[in-house]
Order: structure tokens, then C-alpha cells, then sequence
């Protein structure tokens, strides 16, 4: 009856699992869309833009290793590194710079993440580090809390915390 209105939703782009290729195998564009669960159109547009066939005739056949290889230079077109006083900021997509380089720490059982805020758009910025590297990133920036929280126990309510 009524259709709904679509609204301006941006698609991520997806990275592929290049190790299910077989390097030495030929596939077909059907082959290719079913393997990584993508339309035919999307693996033609790919032919269009770079992926190397076999040859001009119909069916197109790609290599194994060539299907690979063009995922893979995909795949690291669309990393964005950060510098060391970089945090990543997942509205802009881009490393951004804190705000007044002011960033909070904390340190978990399994990862420790340095956490702030956009100095563009004012998000949320992170950035996962390694629990040795906390005294370097305290020179880098002004740290203004230090979290550690261990769980110690738990009972069927609630949990006991045990913060350093």
C-alpha cells in the first residue's frame, strides 16, 4: 500500500576473506558472487575497474591469484593508520587529533583503550594500545583518569569490583 521512504543510510564497504580463494583455480563471475556473497553486477563493475580476466570472451574467467590480489589492494586501500598522537574517529572515518590533546585511559583484564573526543565533530575518538605502552602514550597526552577495574566475584545480582 504505502512504500516507506528509504532513508540516506551510508553503506560501509566490506572487506573480503581473500583466504577462502583458491590461488590456482579459474572462476567464473557467478562463481566469484557466490563465493563472497556479493551480486554478479558488483563482481562485473569490479572487471570494469581493474580485476584481470583470462581473456574478452564470455563467460569471463579470472584467476584465482589475480581475484585475490585485487581484493587484497582493495582491502589496504581503505585502511587509515593513525600517527602516534592520533586517535580514530569513526564519524569522520579519518584519524583526528583529541580536543586540547585531553584523553582518558582505560585499562581492562584483556585490552586498554585511549579514549576522547573529536576535535572536528566532537565524537567519541579511541584507539586500542598495549598495557606497556600506558607511560608512553602519558607523555604523549594529558591523561585525565586512569580506569582498572578487575571483576572479583559475582553472585547472581550483583557483581563486586575491585578498582585500583
Amino acid at each position: 500500500m504505502y512504500k516507506k521512504k528509504k532513508k540516506n543510510v551510508k553503506k560501509f564497504r566490506k572487506k573480503f576473506n581473500t583466504r577462502i580463494i583458491k590461488s590456482k583455480k579459474t572462476y567464473s563471475v557467478e562463481e566469484i558472487a557466490e563465493l563472497l556473497s556479493v551480486h554478479p553486477n558488483t563482481v562485473g563493475t569490479w572487471l570494469k575497474t581493474g580485476l584481470q580476466k583470462i581473456d574478452t570472451q564470455q563467460p569471463y574467467l579470472v584467476f584465482g591469484q589475480d581475484l585475490i590480489d585485487f581484493l587484497n589492494a582493495r582491502n589496504k586501500s581503505k585502511k587509515r593508520p593513525c600517527e602516534v598522537d592520533q586517535l580514530f574517529c569513526c564519524k569522520c572515518q579519518e584519524p583526528r587529533r583529541s580536543k586540547n590533546n585531553i584523553v582518558c585511559i582505560n585499562i581492562g583484564r584483556c585490552r586498554t583503550n585511549v579514549l576522547g573526543l573529536c576535535e572536528i565533530c566532537g565524537t567519541k575518538i579511541n584507539k586500542t594500545i598495549s598495557p606497556q605502552k600506558v607511560d608512553f602514550y602519558r607523555n604523549i597526552f594529558n591523561v585525565e583518569t586512569v580506569h582498572q577495574e578487575d571483576l572479583i566475584e559475582c553472585a547472581n545480582t550483583s557483581a563486586t569490583v575491585k578498582k585500583k
